[in-house]
């Protein structure tokens, strides 16, 4: 699909789902600009900022006596996204690959 076609779907949708198209562009480009930071904190491997959402990819451990996390080797990294609501934090497990999310 080329530009032309973009804006000919576009030009279909109506003002909401437009709304919500511009919100998902603004939100890749920020991702795109924002640079991944290297944190220090265990298990943490990179973590950014977009929107007022913090986003980490993380190592986790599951909590199976059994697994092979419970001996060192943690599962990941896989991304979640941390945001606060009413001074409690909230976090989301997004996936092996990142996006971003809509805060609840």
């Amino acid at each position: 699909m080329d530009q032309t076609q973009i804006i000919e779907a576009l030009s279909e949708l109506d003002p909401d789902e437009l709304q919500a198209i511009a919100a998902a562009l603004r939100d890749l480009l920020a991702a795109r600009d924002s640079p991944t930071t290297m944190m220090s904190a265990p298990g943490v491997v990179a973590e950014r900022m977009v929107r007022g959402v913090t986003y980490r990819l993380e190592h986790v451990r599951c909590g199976k006596p059994q697994c092979r996390c419970a001996g060192g080797a943690c599962h990941g990294p896989y991304w979640y996204a941390y945001w606060f609501v009413n001074g409690k934090t909230r976090k989301r497990y997004i996936g092996k690959y990142f996006r971003t999310v809509q805060r609840e």
